[in-house]
């Protein structure tokens, strides 16, 4: 999922932070995550979210904006806990299952997907 590119310019802009504050873990950790919550609010200021609040369209253009400074931190907050992509999706699979297994009661999500076709292709016939 992550270019090489991606990582070269998302670390460089790590290490501009670790130059204001030089080895300071939990400092780099609470910065960052207070920029993904700020940027999450910008998402969320993207869309009609607010039932009194008319909006005629959403710009698909300043949500993938909003959307590419959270991806940022994410990383960002990646490189600072030095994860690895290998444990990164291995994690990723993991928590995906137990996801998958609670919403389809207990059940993998193959299991739950051919039931849902089974229950499709009984519907239609």
């Amino acid at each position: 999922m992550f270019t090489n590119k991606m990582i070269v310019r998302i670390a460089w802009l790590q290490e501009q932070v670790k130059d204001k504050y030089p080895d300071d873990l939990i400092l780099n950790h609470l910065i960052t995550c207070t920029q993904v919550s700020k940027e999450v609010s910008e998402v969320l200021d993207c869309l009609p979210w607010k039932f009194e609040r008319k909006m005629e369209t959403v710009s698909r253009e300043h949500l993938l904006e909003e959307l590419v400074d959270v991806f940022r931190f994410y990383v960002r907050l990646l490189i600072i806990h030095n994860v690895t992509e290998k444990e990164f999706q291995e994690a990723f699979d993991s928590k995906s299952e137990i996801v998958e297994r609670r919403l389809c009661n207990g059940k993998s999500m193959e299991e739950c997907l051919r039931e849902e076709i089974s229950r499709k292709t009984a519907d239609n016939n």
